[in-house]
């Protein structure tokens, strides 16, 4: 799915407007993380327990990790559009494969303690 249809799709939920929409589907593991620079490659794709976030380390030409973190249907309840979204501001930057996967290990066991909190259990 290109960034023209996700576009398309998120204004046509938005002109709709906020419908009884009920439960968010279930995450669709099928739809490709998004890699946004030229020249970068999918590496590998790490999933949390819940499969409601993910992270895809990428790799770029000059041999940069990248991690691009992705929820799923975060405005669901809004916009009625079961994609996945990337979390800006959760990427980071390793220097091998090892690290980057260090690291979504850490920001997807963050999300798991998270909705653990949120729910009122440890």
């Amino acid at each position: 799915m290109g960034p023209m249809s996700r576009m398309k799709r998120l204004f046509s939920a938005w002109r709709g407007g906020s419908a009884d929409r009920g439960g968010r589907p279930v995450p669709d593991a099928s739809q490709p993380v998004r890699v946004d620079r030229a020249g970068e490659k999918l590496l590998e794709v790490l999933t949390s327990a819940s499969g409601e976030r993910r992270v895809g380390i990428t790799r770029d030409g000059p041999g940069i990790y990248r991690l691009r973190v992705e929820t799923w249907a975060p405005d669901w309840e809004t916009l009625g559009v079961a994609t996945w979204i990337q979390s800006g501001h959760d990427g980071a930057l390793a220097e091998s494969q090892e690290h980057a996967r260090a690291l979504a290990a850490e920001v997807l066991g963050e999300a798991g303690r998270d909705e653990a909190d949120e729910d009122g259990e440890p």
